[in-house]
């Protein structure tokens, strides 16, 4: 059995409509931008989002996502293990745990 991946799935998307031409990082990040900003409109009027709008808004931010760490040759698990490794320097849970405040790093 021949399994694809959410990647391979996304390419093989893409190619079939010749898109890739248009991927350019910075077309790509305006895309996450766009998309961002229609998920955060699900809950613009009412804090209970539709379920159903907020998955498919989500997944159109995850898609350019993935896309635009493809076009820059960036792996997204590791770019978001290291962004965790910086953030637990950071934000370390002694300081941190329970609290939706910045602490004094002093």
């Amino acid at each position: 059995m021949n399994e694809f991946s959410v990647g391979d799935e996304i390419a093989a998307f893409v190619a079939e409509r010749d898109w890739a031409q248009f991927h350019t990082p910075e077309n790509l990040a305006k895309s996450i931008s766009i998309e961002a900003a229609e998920l955060l409109e699900c809950f613009q009027w009412d804090a209970e989002a539709s379920p159903e709008r907020v998955r498919e808004e989500l997944a159109d931010v995850l898609t350019y996502c993935l896309l635009l760490a493809e076009r820059i040759g960036a792996d997204p698990n590791q770019i978001i293990l290291d962004k965790l490794a910086l953030t637990r320097e950071k934000y370390p849970v002694d300081k941190s745990r329970g609290r939706s405040t910045k602490y004094d790093a002093l």
